[in-house]
C-alpha cells in the first residue's frame, strides 16, 4: 500500500483500569488470595464498572465502600479507549475543507479544497479547477482536523460489576482466590562436618506465579500452612486475611521479612517491600536464619538392604514453626545431600535422609527357625539372625542398627552377642563403633507369636 512519505501515524492503546492497590496472600497449597482496590468515580445511583480480572465467579467477592454490588459477570464490551485515526479517516474528515501539501515533483505547494481521495490519489479544487495528485508525489500534508482520535470499536472480555452507590469518588474492592500461586521454602543447613553440634539453618522463600495474571507493586504475605479447601466450592475465608491477625513476633533484622506472625498453628511472613510478580515468573526472598542443634548418624534397618543411610536430625529449638520445604545440607561448605522437611513445630526433631553410604555395609543372614503351636491359628517361633557390619571408610564411624517386628506379638530376645542400647516394644537398636577397615557381627535369637 502506498503511504505518505514522512507521515507517521501512531497507535495509542489505553487498557482497563489497573488497581491502585494490590495485596497478595499465598498459601502452601498452590492457592493465593488477591485483594485489589480501585479508586473510582461514581455518577450516583446505578453504576457499571469493567475490570481485567480473570477468576471463577464462585471465588470472587466484590464490594464498594458505600452502597452495594448486586451483580458480577463476564461479558464482551467495547474497549473504553481512544485509538489514533488512520490517514484515510483523517482525509474523510477533511473532505470539503481546505488542505495544503508540498508537491516535490512540481516543486510547489498545492492549496485547495479536498474533494475526493482513494488511498492512492486525492482530488483538490483549486480556483474552480479540480486537480488530481498522486499521494506518493507529495509530503507535508496539512489537514484542518481538530480530533485525531476515535473510540475503539474493538471488544474485550471483561469482568462487569454492577451496583448502586452515591455520587462521588469511592473505592471498588475485588477479593478472590486464585490457583497457580505457590511458594516453597529452600533451606540451607551449614554444618562443621562433625557428628553433632550447632548448625546454621537459613530459609529462602521461592514464590511462583503460574496464574494468568500479573501482580505489580503488590504487598505480599506468605502463609506457612494451608486452610482446608473444598475444590469446586468457593471457600469463604475472609477472616483469614492478614489484617485480622494481631499477635506479632520478633523477626530477623536485615531480612526482607517485615513481620512474622503465629496464627493458629501457621506462620505468616509479610514482606517489607512491594513486589512485581508477573505471570510465569519467580522471586526469591530470605525468610530467616537461626542456629539449630543437629546430629548426624549412620543408620541401618531391614528396609535399607545392605546399604547404610546417612541421616541428619535437627532440633527446632526456636520459637517459630518451620514451614515444609527442601533442606540442603552442607558439611564444611560442601554439598552433602538434600531431603524434604515436613511442617515442623517447636522442639520437634525431624530426620533427613541425606545420602547412601556404600563404604559401610550391613549383611543380614537369617539362621535356623523353630516353631510350636500355641493355639488353633497361632504358633510360637524362635528365630536366629546374624548381622555382619563392615567399615571400608578411612575414618571411624558409629553405626546405629535397628531391627523392628511390629507385626509380631509377644516379642522377646532370647540371647544376643552384643547388648542393644535400646529395646522399645518390638524394636531393638544397637550402637556399634567401627574403626577404619574393621568388621563386626551381631548374632542374636528372638522369639515371637504369629
Amino acid at each position: 500500500m502506498l503511504t505518505l512519505r514522512r507521515f507517521i501515524i501512531l497507535l495509542l492503546v489505553f487498557g482497563l483500569l489497573t488497581a491502585d492497590s494490590t495485596s497478595l496472600v499465598i498459601y502452601k497449597d498452590g492457592v493465593g488470595f488477591v485483594n485489589r482496590e480501585y479508586a473510582e468515580s461514581f455518577p450516583g445511583g446505578d453504576f457499571e464498572k469493567h475490570y481485567d480480572v480473570r477468576v471463577s465467579l464462585q471465588d470472587l467477592y466484590a464490594s464498594v465502600d458505600s452502597g452495594s454490588v448486586y451483580s458480577a459477570t463476564y461479558d464482551f464490551v467495547l474497549k473504553d479507549e481512544k485509538v489514533k485515526k488512520t490517514l484515510s479517516e483523517l482525509l474523510d474528515d477533511s473532505v470539503g475543507k481546505q488542505i495544503s501539501f508540498y508537491v516535490f515533483t512540481l516543486d510547489k505547494t498545492a492549496v485547495g479544497v479536498l474533494k475526493w481521495h482513494n488511498g492512492e490519489y486525492i482530488a483538490v479544487d483549486s480556483q474552480g479547477s479540480v486537480l488530481l495528485y498522486r499521494m506518493e508525489d507529495f509530503y507535508g500534508l496539512t489537514l484542518p482536523v481538530a480530533e485525531f482520535e476515535k473510540n475503539s470499536e474493538e471488544k474485550e472480555y471483561v469482568l462487569v460489576v454492577r451496583g448502586n452507590r452515591p455520587e462521588g469518588t469511592g473505592q471498588m474492592n475485588l477479593k478472590y482466590f486464585k490457583d497457580g500461586l505457590d511458594w516453597n521454602v529452600v533451606y540451607s543447613l551449614q554444618t562443621n562436618g562433625k557428628e553433632s553440634g550447632n548448625a546454621e539453618l537459613s530459609a529462602n522463600a521461592v514464590v511462583s506465579n503460574s496464574a494468568d495474571e500479573d501482580y505489580n507493586q503488590s504487598s505480599l504475605t506468605l502463609i506457612s500452612g494451608a486452610p482446608h479447601f473444598l475444590r469446586g466450592i468457593s471457600p469463604y475465608l475472609m477472616n483469614y486475611y492478614p489484617e485480622a491477625f494481631a499477635a506479632k513476633a520478633d523477626y530477623d533484622a536485615g531480612m526482607a521479612i517485615s513481620e512474622e506472625i503465629s496464627t493458629t498453628g501457621f506462620w505468616l511472613y509479610r514482606l517489607e517491600d512491594k513486589v512485581n510478580l508477573g505471570s510465569g515468573s519467580q522471586i526469591s526472598y530470605s525468610l530467616f536464619s537461626q542456629s539449630v542443634p543437629f546430629k548426624m548418624k549412620y543408620e541401618w534397618d531391614v528396609n535399607s538392604g545392605n546399604t547404610v543411610n546417612k541421616m541428619f536430625y535437627i532440633n527446632n529449638t526456636n520459637t517459630r514453626t518451620l514451614p515444609e520445604g527442601t533442606v540442603r545440607v552442607f558439611e564444611n561448605f560442601e554439598f552433602a545431600g538434600e531431603d524434604s522437611l515436613p511442617f515442623t513445630p517447636q522442639y520437634s526433631e525431624p530426620d533427613l535422609f541425606i545420602a547412601s553410604v556404600p563404604e559401610i555395609v550391613v549383611d543380614s543372614t537369617m539362621l535356623e527357625r523353630q516353631s510350636e503351636p500355641v493355639s488353633l491359628n497361632k504358633e510360637r517361633y524362635a528365630q536366629g539372625e546374624k548381622l555382619e557390619m563392615r567399615n571400608t571408610k578411612d575414618t571411624q564411624v558409629t553405626l546405629y542398627v535397628e531391627q523392628s517386628f511390629s507385626y509380631y506379638s509377644n516379642f522377646e530376645i532370647i540371647e544376643t552377642s552384643v547388648n542393644p542400647y535400646e529395646v522399645e516394644g518390638n524394636t531393638v537398636r544397637w550402637k556399634i563403633t567401627l574403626n577404619p577397615g574393621q568388621s563386626k557381627e551381631i548374632i542374636w535369637r528372638y522369639s515371637y507369636t504369629y
